[in-house]
């Protein structure tokens, strides 16, 4: 017997997990702790398979080939519809650079590792992840990943250990992965969202209810009723500003171990999750997680800002799908009788061929950027972004040769350096171009994320300390005077409205304290400059969109979309006001320091990223390699008045 016997209640549980994650994807602010939902699949996910395994190892029957066979029927029919159908359809809708990134996410997922990808590429809440069709698939690879080990752990253990050693290993096992999972939410968060070793302890709390099912029977029925409000709680009032995985996970992930085992016991609980609706949803819930994410990533990328209506419609395509996708694909490949030498044929080998066939033609081709016209295609590659080759990521008191240029460094007459966060990388195009120019060597020191002010603390990001230690460095070679002029580049404004620094004062995580810590340690590091009569540059930030303003751009162009993809530059001196004159203060009293504002090279009464019929913007806030290169004038003008003192 190779199947747990079906229990309507636990499908009322996957249809709570994926609506949970259907309504947190087409807006987070409706229900901020829907992405738990996840985390219920992997509870339930846990408790099957074990179920499954451990009633197959006590009869003697349990099959590696016929364990697999089945994750391959169960799991890859429908995956490889969805990336078959994805790439199809972002082949037809996706600007170049975008279906090149889909292409190498395809081959990851397929290949079960879009996890490890997408931690390397993004974050999962960043902004950028809304339009990565194919980036929910990095639970699909945690799952997969998990049973790679998982069936063979618990064959070992029944094997050839006593039942209390398996017990002990198991309990090692899970303890260490929370623990992982508590001290890695904290010091790389991203990578802990998305790794396997701090989401197996989510997928074995699913397994120990199942192995120690008996004893959480005898647990009072009140305990359904608390586990319910718990669960709902979880996915209510968790939200992508705490720390997670980590140990908050442990709360809906118990709280769902609890109703698989003992959910059916309590006459109303199994009532309402075995409502025909709960267990219809439940029965689509795979079909519904796989097609919804890519339907909602195309629904935003063509409509770039989607009304009501528009994620209606997408609401309809995708239980449409998951309906087709159900009754279609995933039921008759489940009850095929197929054995494991065909199915890893014919559902695996044969469609991941075809898969990295296409894929590597679509990167060999860079995008396959043909499918555009002249006109289009000019317009495409304006927004074509800086390299971030130089963009620092651990702190280094060194110069970097491959980011500093001159046309002879030995005989430059002046040497300047570019310090800051991505502000100071994006302008990587407009240092070369000086260099070409000018007898000037110039230097860029970037670290992403981290604005060049001594003494501060990234404090919402792993790298908090390393831009600490990162900028002290930086500061020692000022200290040395290794540089006649000093450009300080980072996109100011931002800082002081958000909650992301702090300094050893108050480490706080506040609006108000990354407030006070900016001003106070920027008007330190001014001072200290101004004292030093370091010659230098304070660039103001460039004007940042609210929404990409380069997609917006070519959706307008492209998709012929009725757009507005400029800015009021009134509104947008008024929201940094208080930054323009505490900055201006400085460059009124004192020769050595000077402001350099490109707010009129790029608005008029409005601020635009399309100039002369070409993107200037890469994104938000960032230039793009042209409008990187059309800012030197503005920087050897001032860099000369300089030189000429």
């Amino acid at each position: 017997m190779n199947k747990v016997k079906h229990q309507p209640h636990i499908d009322g549980l996957r249809a709570i997990a994926v609506m949970s994650v259907l309504i947190f994807h087409i807006n987070p602010s409706w229900l901020p702790g829907g992405f738990i939902g996840v985390d219920v699949f992997f509870v339930i996910s846990g408790f099957l398979i074990t179920s499954i395994i451990n009633r197959e190892i006590s009869n003697n029957s349990f099959s590696i080939a016929n364990f697999y066979n089945r994750r391959i029927k169960r799991i890859l029919p429908v995956y490889y519809a969805v990336a078959i159908s994805t790439l199809g359809v972002g082949f037809f809708l996706f600007f170049p650079s975008d279906l090149l990134e889909l292409a190498q996410s395809t081959i990851a997922s397929s290949l079960f590792a879009s996890n490890y990808y997408f931690w390397s590429t993004s974050g999962y809440f960043s902004k950028a992840v809304e339009l990565k069709p194919l980036l929910h698939t990095w639970s699909l690879a945690v799952e997969e990943q998990f049973y790679i080990f998982w069936p063979l752990l618990l064959l070992v253990l029944s094997r050839l250990v006593a039942l209390r050693i398996g017990n002990i290993v198991i309990s090692i096992v899970f303890v260490t992965s929370v623990l992982l999972s508590v001290l890695l939410s904290k010091s790389h968060p991203d990578f802990a969202y998305y790794s396997l070793v701090t989401r197996t302890f989510e997928l074995m709390i699913g397994a120990m209810f199942s192995i120690y099912s008996r004893q959480v029977r005898r647990l009072p029925s009140v305990v359904n009723f608390l586990a319910l409000v718990f669960l709902f709680l979880s996915i209510a009032l968790i939200n992508k500003s705490i720390l997670f995985p980590g140990y908050i996970a442990l709360v809906p992930c118990i709280a769902t171990g609890i109703l698989i085992t003992k959910g059916n016991e309590s006459h109303v609980l199994n009532w309402i999750l075995s409502t025909k609706a709960f267990v219809t949803i439940g029965l689509l819930s795979y079909s519904l997680y796989m097609w919804h994410w890519p339907v909602l990533a195309f629904t935003r990328y063509y409509y770039f800002e989607p009304t009501v209506i528009n994620f209606i419609s997408a609401v309809l395509v995708i239980f449409s799908l998951a309906y087709v996708s159900r009754r279609y694909i995933e039921l008759p490949f489940l009850k095929k009788k197929w054995e494991i030498s065909k199915s890893a044929t014919w559902l695996f080998l044969v469609p991941l061929c075809v898969i990295l066939v296409t894929c590597l033609s679509i990167i060999q081709m860079n995008g396959v950027p043909a499918r555009y016209d002249d006109n289009e295609l000019n317009l495409i590659n304006s927004s074509k972004p800086n390299s971030n080759n130089c963009s620092i990521s651990k702190p280094t008191g060194k110069s970097n040769d491959l980011c500093t240029f001159a046309k002879d460094p030995a005989s430059a007459t002046l040497k300047v350096a570019i310090w800051g966060d991505s502000h100071a990388n994006h302008f990587k195009a407009m240092a070369k171009s000086i260099a070409q120019h000018t007898t000037y060597s110039i230097e860029l020191i970037p670290f992403a994320g981290c604005p060049s002010i001594v003494g501060v603390y990234r404090i919402n990001r792993e790298y908090s300390k390393k831009c600490f230690s990162h900028n002290a460095l930086v500061w020692k070679r000022i200290e040395k005077r290794e540089f006649d002029v000093l450009i300080l580049a980072s996109n100011w404004a931002n800082y002081p409205r958000g909650d992301n620094l702090a300094d050893a004062k108050d480490l706080t995580k506040s609006v108000s304290n990354s407030e006070r810590s900016f001003y106070a340690n920027l008007e330190l590091l001014i001072g200290e400059l101004i004292t030093q009569k370091q010659q230098t540059i304070f660039v103001d930030s460039v004007p940042n969109f609210n929404n990409d303003p380069t997609r917006c751009n070519l959706n307008k162009a492209i998709f012929d979309s009725q757009l507005k993809c400029d800015i009021d530059y009134l509104s947008f001196q008024r929201n940094k006001s208080k930054f323009t004159n505490f900055i201006n203060q400085f460059a009124e009293k004192h020769p050595s320091f000077k402001v350099l504002k490109l707010d009129s090279q790029m608005c008029g009464e409005r601020c635009t990223a399309l100039q002369n019929g070409k993107l200037i913007y890469a994104d938000k806030n960032h230039l793009s390699e042209l409008g990187s290169k059309l800012m030197t004038p503005y920087f050897i003008e001032l860099i000369d008045e300089f030189k000429s003192q």
